[in-house]
């Protein structure tokens, strides 16, 4: 996760690919061994997406949602925030990874926030929604996806460098910036 916030895409795959075979040894008996590969596996298919190889990335979520199949539809790993829920908003970011955003917010219509005990998760699954809504030229839509990610964790919002580009790309592709937009920019400047 560290090295995909500071856009190191190979060496996250790297870390991901080889934590990832030490861990099947331990399925068997281990939930957290699962939970752990299927967290992995997330990581992996973002750093995959992020390096052009959109089939690799999408081999690796498919992991991840096996894993949590596996798990069963409940399963929520306190340490790894991984279940199904995390897995479903992965394939939103992933859909924005791999140039889908029509795809990626159809799907995020499908989700239930309220499933997702991690308030991080919840405001960068509304960060990824709001790149969605963005690249569709739906800048209302994406204030309104960054709002609630704000809501959600001020501090997930201010230090992520995807909001803060989404945001620009808002106030700079208009002429007149929607006031949210200006508000929120400088909300986060002053968090940060």
């Amino acid at each position: 996760m560290a090295a995909l916030g500071r856009s190191q895409a190979e060496e996250a795959h790297a870390i991901a690919r080889d934590a990832t075979g030490q861990l099947h040894r331990a399925f068997p008996t281990s939930p957290a061994a699962l939970s752990t590969f299927g967290a992995l596996n997330l990581f992996n298919a973002i750093a995959l997406a992020r390096l052009g190889r959109p089939a690799d990335a999408w081999h690796s979520w498919k992991l991840a949602h096996r894993s949590a199949t596996a798990l069963g539809k409940n399963h929520h790993h306190p340490l790894t925030m991984f279940g199904a829920a995390n897995v479903a908003i992965y394939s939103v970011a992933l859909h924005i990874e791999t140039g889908q955003a029509a795809t990626a917010i159809k799907n995020a219509g499908r989700i239930d926030l309220a499933t997702i005990p991690s308030t991080n998760r919840r405001a960068q699954h509304l960060i990824d929604l709001a790149q969605g809504h963005l690249r569709r030229n739906e800048p209302d839509a994406a204030i309104t996806a960054l709002l609630a990610s704000e809501q959600q964790s001020t501090e997930t919002i201010a230090f992520n460098r995807a909001a803060h580009t989404t945001i620009m790309e808002i106030i700079e592709g208009t002429k007149r910036p929607p006031r949210a937009a200006l508000d929120l920019a400088a909300r986060i400047l002053k968090a940060t």
